[in-house]
């Protein structure tokens, strides 16, 4: 149980990028050659700590595509510091998304790429991993936030909008996008305007992603009675398509014997406890491989699978 994660000792955090992806190209891009806009990070209970290039600081004028390395290297210290005093970090899809392109944003030489890359994998919950393990897929955190009755994201905003909204064309953003971009916030692409609503929007990610974690200690312990976790209603979503996921989720998960807390499992327990699914079989390697490269993971990686 040594590496169960109280739902109290967790802390959030979230990025988003300057490039434009396709939703049929993510297999193909490299998380760690991608660029951080803004980002924020939290405690569970506590307020949000927006993140964002401080290279341009002049009032009313665009700030710079990218946060600069000392920057995010002081938002990683920050991580560290919590993870030391014996904080976990809560995310939804944070292993294969946040946490390369963070470590991809630092210095080659910065200490903090192996110190995040060792948190990523044993200080780390990711709701959206630990379903992957046990479904074989992942659902949008906004559709498990509102199968709980939360608000979620920012209200008609999309990250596909975000990449343009802050830096404009260099982005790689086409008209339409922009467009697009321009007409569902009011906001003019590129400009100082349209990169606080992008803070805004990070903030509002992180915040959901930590009323997602409260609300999900709450639903376990409505749903659930006794210590361990047997057989419960699980969680039905709705899908891209719109119509209700057949498969229902119950997340892993360790309840006290008093109810007092509902605790769940790092990356590395999610690897050791939770069975591979049938189908697809190897598809939750693709999330995680990347920590292979970093000598304190690596070992211990190797172990697990």
């Amino acid at each position: 149980m040594t590496e169960y994660v109280r739902t109290k000792d967790l802390i959030s955090f979230d990025v988003e990028i300057a490039e434009v992806i396709a939703d049929d190209a993510w297999d193909d891009v490299e998380r760690e050659d991608l660029s951080i806009t803004c980002a924020a990070t939290s405690l569970l209970g506590e307020g949000v700590l927006p993140w964002y290039p401080m290279t341009n600081t002049i009032p009313h004028q665009p700030m710079d595509r990218q946060i600069d390395p000392v920057t995010l290297g002081a938002m990683c210290t920050i991580i560290e510091g919590y993870v030391e005093e014996g904080f976990s970090v809560l995310t939804w899809n944070g292993c294969s998304f946040d946490f390369p392109v963070v470590i991809g944003n630092l210095a080659e030489d910065s200490e903090h790429r192996e110190r995040m890359a060792r948190i990523c994998f044993e200080n780390h919950v990711d709701l959206g991993f630990m379903m992957v393990c046990q479904l074989g897929y992942m659902a949008k955190l906004e559709a498990m936030a509102h199968v709980l009755g939360l608000v979620g994201k920012t209200p008609g905003m999309s990250g596909k909008y975000a990449p343009p909204l802050w830096a404009d064309t260099s982005s790689g953003a086409s008209a339409e996008l922009i467009a697009e971009a321009e007409a569902m916030t009011g906001l003019r692409c590129g400009t100082r305007e349209a990169q606080e609503f992008c803070i805004e929007y990070v903030t509002r990610d992180v915040e959901a992603t930590k009323d997602l974690g409260r609300e999900l200690e709450q639903w376990i312990l409505a749903a659930l009675s006794g210590p361990v976790i047997g057989e419960a209603p699980g969680l039905r979503w709705i899908t891209n398509k719109g119509t209700l996921s057949k498969a229902k989720w119950t997340p892993q998960s360790f309840v006290l014997t008093d109810k007092s807390d509902v605790l769940f499992p790092t990356v590395q327990q999610c690897l050791r406890s939770i069975p591979e699914p049938k189908w697809p079989k190897g598809r939750r390697g693709k999330y995680y491989s990347w920590l292979s490269k970093y000598p304190t993971v690596r070992s211990k990686y190797l172990v697990v699978e």
